[in-house]
């Protein structure tokens, strides 16, 4: 009987995958491809034990039948224990190769979902990044504006009017800096779970802009 040892390959790659498309390392579509060519790899490993399960049982079928028919009429006691033993090595066959069909199976169902979340990591890595791009302008330009803003303060004479000034600027500067601490924690999140930071940021640069507009 053939012994089953299919090596695969599917955990060493799903670990060293899980690696790479950490928070700490963005995923690009060579991380797709290569899940990809994993799940290929073990959809075709999965059809070669059910391929070696069935080859093996129909073996152990043959040499079952093949017993029976040594064992001529009337069946003795050895006799009755070699049928025994075949059919035993039968069962047993059968046993393991649906065992080994099963784990492909296991793993080729890892590999798919491996393939899914990568796909999705790669599509929510470009939408978070559209995302902070288009706020870092916006923070660019409030920083821009605080300078500026700062200036004409720094020019202006002292009084009241130099001090409505600088406090339009301490409460713009506040907005700012509360805005780029959301912005950072949207870029710090794990790239599937960055939309929960999505809102506290969207509100954050809105309270933004509400000063900017004050300071216009």
């Amino acid at each position: 009987m053939r012994l089953y040892h299919l090596v695969s390959t599917s955990l060493v790659l799903a670990g060293c995958m899980l690696v790479t498309v950490g928070c700490s390392q963005p995923t690009d579509y060579d991380d797709v491809q290569a899940a990809r060519e994993e799940l290929t790899e073990e959809q075709k490993e999965t059809a070669e034990a059910r391929w070696e399960a069935q080859q093996d049982l129909a073996e152990a079928k043959q040499e079952e039948e093949s017993t029976r028919h040594e064992v001529m009429k009337p069946v003795d006691e050895d006799g009755q224990e070699e049928i025994r033993e075949a059919e035993q090595e039968t069962a047993e066959t059968k046993q393991e190769g649906d065992e080994a069909v099963a784990e492909e199976k296991q793993e080729t169902e890892e590999a798919s979902q491996e393939l899914e979340q990568t796909k999705a990591r790669l599509n929510a890595e470009k939408d978070r990044q559209a995302f902070v791009s288009d706020h870092e302008s916006k923070l660019t330009a409030a920083s821009q504006r605080i300078e500026k803003l700062q200036e004409q303060a720094d020019s202006a004479e002292e009084g009241e009017v130099r001090e409505s000034m600088q406090k339009k600027i301490d409460q713009l500067q506040t907005a700012h800096d509360q805005a780029e601490e959301a912005l950072d924690d949207v870029e710090s999140a794990d790239a599937l779970k960055w939309q929960d930071q999505r809102k506290q940021a969207v509100e954050a640069f809105e309270a933004l802009q509400q000063e900017m507009d004050q300071t216009a």
